[in-house]
C-alpha cells in the first residue's frame, strides 16, 4: 500500500513538473500564430466612413426571372480557352 502512495506522488511531482515557463527565452513562442489570428479575425463592430448603398431591387428582379424562367446563361469557358498563348516565354537572348 505504502509502495502505491510513494509512486502516485512521484506521478504528481512529475506531472508538476510539465507546467509551462513563461518569463524565459520561449516567451515568445507562439507569438506569429496570435498575430496571424488577430488578422483573420471580423471585427464584429466595424466602423465605416459611409453606409454601403442598399440594392434592394436586384434579389427581387433575380427572383422574378427565376420564376419567369428568363434567367440569363452564364457564358461557357474551358480552361484551355482561358489565358491566350500558352508559351514558356524566354524570347530573343
Amino acid at each position: 500500500m505504502r509502495d502505491i502512495k510513494l509512486s502516485g506522488i512521484a506521478v504528481m511531482l512529475a506531472l508538476g513538473a510539465c507546467n509551462a515557463v513563461t518569463n524565459g527565452p520561449d516567451a515568445d513562442i507562439g507569438a506569429s500564430v496570435r498575430h496571424n489570428m488577430a488578422v483573420q479575425i471580423i471585427n464584429p463592430e466595424p466602423v465605416y466612413e459611409e453606409p454601403a448603398p442598399v440594392l434592394a431591387n436586384r434579389p427581387a428582379l433575380a427572383i422574378e426571372r427565376y420564376r419567369t424562367d428568363t434567367i440569363t446563361p452564364l457564358p461557357s469557358t474551358r480552361t484551355s480557352d482561358v489565358g491566350g498563348d500558352s508559351g514558356g516565354g524566354g524570347g530573343p537572348n
